[in-house]
């Protein structure tokens, strides 16, 4: 049986769940544009691609990626669905502007346990992405000249934000500070040579600097909307459209590392200039979802923070911020509690 939940498709797929998942995805319009791709060569992302070609979908494969290209992919090609296979054999199901809607996730997990028919086969292309990427990143940072974008790792991830970081006139090094990609190549932090960090949200707000508006995830901490709104930038919270450096480590270092340069400011004065934000981050799973949600979701002020808590398939997703990382976490069990 698939597991819907946060994005998509939990655990890890046989070729027949994969398949009927491929096929399941013909719901999504007429004769519908579909995408494949994986962080890794993955059996569930060919499989995915054949179900849903039997059932006359027209289908792009990608090969190998990151969360931040199948997205770029999605919206680049135009694509109803693509379906992104994570390392952790996850699925994520993304539109043109994040993630599938709750609606069509329902749809789509209904039609998984149908048997569609097999249609008039749909064609299966190869499709590239890496060169349209790297173009947009560097028409997006424009230059990096003069400047040193330091590694504390080797990873995949950091490899390529080097790669893109030189191409854009910087010089890079793997020092035991610096830069460390997370989730899959999706976030960043900073950590310089005293042992400070700079953390993701702090590096979204370097990123907003110098903006008169900004489109940022629904879920995004009231101290990263609050700060940002002191300076008399406009914040739009929406699940649509929203900044893609949010969601890719590779503009949020290499905007942020922009936006330094334009500063002037060393890493201790960033620490020291932005607020600390300390976030925690749950998915509770539950066949019956609480009322209190409504459609849109809600957010809940505490003593000593805030969550909001935002509606999925199969249960709803909790964001929570505190005055420290313990609050943080303190906040979601207490949610899970008061929305039950």
């Amino acid at each position: 049986m698939i597991e819907y939940d946060y994005g998509g498709v939990s655990g890890r797929l046989s070729g027949f769940e994969a398949e009927a998942l491929g096929r399941a995805l013909s719901v999504l319009g007429l004769a519908p544009k579909v995408g494949v791709m994986s962080y890794n060569k993955s059996e569930a992302a060919a499989n995915i691609a054949m179900g849903a070609a039997k059932v006359g979908c027209s289908v792009s494969v990608y090969g190998e990626g990151r969360f931040a290209h199948a997205q770029f992919a999605a919206k680049r090609d135009g694509l109803c669905c693509m379906a992104f296979v994570t390392s952790e054999c996850r699925v994520y199901l993304l539109g043109g502007y994040g993630y599938l809607s709750r609606r069509q996730l329902t749809a789509v997990k209904r039609a998984q346990s149908c048997d569609i028919h097999a249609q008039k086969g749909g064609a299966i292309l190869q499709k590239e992405y890496r060169d349209d990427y790297k173009a947009a990143v560097m028409a997006s940072v424009c230059s990096l000249d003069d400047c040193y974008v330091p590694f504390a790792d080797r990873g995949r991830t950091e490899a390529e934000i080097s790669s893109l970081a030189e191409s854009l006139g910087a010089a890079t090094a793997y020092r035991g500070y610096g830069y460390t990609a997370t989730a899959g190549g999706r976030r960043a932090y900073y950590t310089d040579e005293t042992g400070g960090v700079i953390g993701y949200w702090q590096l979204v707000l370097l990123c907003c600097n110098g903006r008169h508006t900004v489109c940022l995830p629904r879920y995004t901490p009231q101290g990263v909307t609050a700060f940002l709104r002191s300076k008399g930038v406009q914040v739009v919270l929406s699940d649509r459209d929203i900044e893609p450096f949010t969601d890719d480590a590779a503009l949020l270092v290499l905007t942020a590392e922009k936006n330094l340069a334009l500063t002037g400011m060393t890493s201790g004065e960033v620490l020291q200039g932005l607020p600390r934000i300390y976030a925690a981050e749950q998915y509770v799973s539950t066949d019956v979802l609480p009322s209190v949600l409504g459609e849109s979701g809600v957010r809940i002020n505490y003593r000593g923070g805030s969550v909001c808590v935002i509606p999925d398939v199969g249960g709803y997703r909790i964001y929570a911020e505190g005055v420290s990382s313990e609050i943080a976490e303190e906040i979601c069990e207490q949610t899970k509690k008061r929305v039950k």
